[in-house]
């Protein structure tokens, strides 16, 4: 029988939450190339938008430094959440060139031990937004793994695919690249600035289906 790719990676993460525990090789056991277990099928009102920062590209030999989050209810910011986080290895130089974070500025931060439970007390059961969330939740379920902590089951949604759908015509789809689109006023690659450009993305693509569906709706009732 043949199964997608969410019952595959549904059939791991039952495997992992009841097996968590065991002593097995990272490579060996935790391979995810995308987490798209629980997406978001609609646009919610509730929602946490997430941003990392890391020093590299991979879940595996990478670290997360800076965890940034916006919580949102009825479409209103009600908390957010910001901490920088103390790697293991050394901030490499393009990284601080690119984000502007330094090892002296991580020096004194919690480690990932400490900050990943209280990000994970912050977004609760909310949905979580992130832009190419792929990205963000690889890096999120490896730490939650080493950790030896149950994976989460939040629901996702990723902004990139929003805004290639919603925002056609773009010469790519970069965060930086909608910011400019969107004409948003931040700094870029620093955690909480990006969650405010995610969350701008997101409501902009949101309005836009809105405006569609109702446009639709009085068409189709003439």
């Amino acid at each position: 029988m043949m199964r997608t790719k969410n019952q595959l990676l549904n059939l791991f993460i039952n495997f992992w939450n009841n097996m968590f525990s065991a002593k097995n090789t990272e490579n060996s056991f935790f391979s995810i190339d995308s987490y798209e277990v629980h997406p978001i099928e609609d646009f919610v009102d509730d929602y946490v938008v997430f941003d990392l920062e890391t020093t590299g590209l991979s879940e595996f030999s990478n670290e997360i430094i800076e965890i940034g989050a916006l919580k949102y209810k009825n479409n209103k910011l009600i908390s957010k959440f910001n901490l920088l986080v103390k790697p293991k290895q050394r901030i490499p130089g393009q990284i601080t060139e690119i984000t502007g974070i330094k090892n002296e500025d991580v020096k004194n931060a919690d480690d990932i031990s400490i900050v990943l439970p209280k990000f994970l007390a912050f977004i609760e059961d909310y949905p979580l937004i992130a832009h190419n969330s792929n990205f963000d939740m690889k890096f999120i379920l490896i730490n939650l793994y080493r950790q030896h902590i149950k994976c989460i089951s939040n629901n996702t949604c990723d902004t990139l695919a929003l805004a290639r759908k919603y925002i056609p015509g773009l010469q790519n789809y970069k965060l930086e690249t909608l910011k400019k689109h969107l004409k948003i006023d931040t700094i870029s690659h620093r955690a909480a600035s990006d969650c405010e450009v995610t969350n701008a993305v997101y409501q902009y693509c949101k309005n836009i289906k809105n405006k569609y569906f109702k446009f639709y709706k009085n068409k189709k009732g003439k």
